[in-house]
């Protein structure tokens, strides 16, 4: 018990994997940089749970694939929220082409047409 390792938690290395995978689904189509970035971070993953499963941790307990399933079942969405959130910023004239709208009027304050009264 003593130099047998600390526990093999699985489930925090699924959640890291979801984490890559949809933020880099969802912004990946403004900042295309983070594809490569991705793909290094999970097969950097990969190495290192591969090192820490060999030689670091515990025998891993005997898991059914429900987990897995689950991870599968959530991962279906990424790409539905790429293509949606892509085609929102590819149509989107002010990321790529720099223009806005200005204000019409130059004022120094901001009219609310809020005003206090003192009626009750």
């Amino acid at each position: 018990m003593l130099y047998s390792g600390p526990d093999y938690v699985i489930h925090f290395k699924y959640s890291a994997v979801l984490t890559v995978v949809y933020i880099t689904c969802m912004y990946g189509m403004g900042m295309p940089l983070l594809f490569p970035l991705a793909a290094f971070n999970l097969f950097n993953q990969w190495v290192c749970e591969r090192i820490s499963v060999a030689y670091l941790v515990r025998l891993p307990p005997a898991l059914d694939d429900k987990l897995t399933l689950n991870c599968i079942k959530m991962l279906k969405y990424a790409p539905v929220l790429l293509l949606f959130n892509g085609y929102w910023m590819l149509s989107n004239q002010q990321i790529f082409h720099n223009k806005w709208a200005y204000i019409s009027e130059k004022t120094h304050t901001m009219h609310s047409l809020h005003y206090i009264s003192e009626a009750q």
